[in-house]
């Protein structure tokens, strides 16, 4: 059933096996592809954050799937048509994906090498696992470190049939509500 180890381990190996394919590496398996410390650092919350402004690591996150949601559909491992709603002004001049990426990496890939990576292939698994527990059934889902997520809003079936619970700082939550409110249909 959803969410015991082994259908966990499978759903992994599967996905491992189709981003090999697709991107030519094997990034679930740690080949170099991701820093796992500058990852874990990430994850583990070493920025702090303040308690009235929402979290930079989580429109940072939002940039990089912005930038990865425009390309075209065969090339892209992840699809976030919301993210760019999340963005403030600081990463709104991005227009172009060449320019995108390079502002990206010299904003967070050279402190924090792998990281791009990371948060597309992050997304995608994700994504795929979502969509796999909504077609088995499930009635709750609960996103802890929600930041700018957008799942409830872009993956089918969540939308009406499951009970999403988001879970992040409250400056955070109050600037997503807000951006929410801004894009056209969610």
């Amino acid at each position: 059933p959803p969410g015991c180890e082994c259908h966990l381990q499978r759903h992994a190996e599967r996905l491992r096996n189709r981003l090999k394919q697709e991107a030519g590496v094997d990034a679930l398996a740690g080949n170099g592809t991701c820093d796992s410390e500058a990852a874990t650092a990430v994850v583990r919350g070493s920025l702090t954050m303040e308690d009235d402004k929402a979290s930079s690591t989580a429109e940072a996150a939002a940039a990089i799937r912005a930038v990865e949601s425009m390309k075209p559909e065969g090339e892209r491992l992840c699809y976030d048509p919301y993210a760019q709603y999340f963005l403030s002004s600081r990463y709104r001049i991005i227009k172009s994906r060449r320019l995108a990426e390079s502002l990206i990496w010299l904003a967070r890939g050279r402190r924090y090498p792998g990281i791009t990576t990371e948060i597309v292939l992050r997304t995608r698994y994700i994504d795929e696992y979502v969509r796999e527990c909504v077609g088995d059934g499930i009635r709750q889902l609960v996103i802890l470190g929600a930041g700018y997520d957008s799942r409830a809003h872009r993956i089918d079936g969540l939308k009406g049939k499951v009970k999403v619970f988001e879970v992040d700082h409250p400056a955070t939550q109050k600037v997503k509500v807000e951006r929410l409110k801004e894009i056209p249909g969610s």
